[in-house]
């Protein structure tokens, strides 16, 4: 189910409208900059927030951090439930995954530099993007 919600086009816009005009007076005046990520949910929310920009930088380093789900076929349990148990393991090195979790950390990293300096350039920096990078490149 990761993959099929990484991978979904369908995106509910109506949920993105209400960010539009936040989004707008953030940036009116400013020189900017907009980052995001090359997943189709966020590609679709940064091309719904910023319409009239064609200039929208998307990167595969923004994807959202790795994760596989583990299922024990005994317990039902919700998806959610599912994912944030495997995310605590992930985190506690427990399941692996197809990206190491230090490699996640470095590309995290990685991500706030390259806001950082844009930052530097007195430039407003937007990035659309995932929770888990995003909480990563906050610290």
């Amino acid at each position: 189910r990761v993959k099929e919600y990484n991978t979904t086009e369908s995106i509910d816009t109506d949920e993105i409208l209400p960010l539009v005009n936040q989004v707008q007076l953030f940036l009116q005046g400013k020189n900017s900059i907009i980052f995001s990520s090359n997943m189709p949910r966020a590609l679709i929310t940064a091309k719904a927030l910023f319409k009239d920009r064609h200039d929208i930088i998307f990167d595969g380093k923004f994807i959202e951090f790795d994760l596989n789900i583990i299922h024990i076929p005994l317990l039902k349990l919700k998806f959610g439930t599912w994912a944030t148990i495997s995310r605590i393991l992930w985190f506690l090195r427990l399941i692996k995954s197809d990206r190491p979790i230090e490699s996640e950390f470095k590309r995290a990293q990685e991500c706030a530099d390259i806001i950082d300096k844009k930052a530097q350039e007195e430039l407003s920096v937007v990035l659309v993007a995932h929770g888990m990078l995003n909480i990563f490149i906050e610290r």
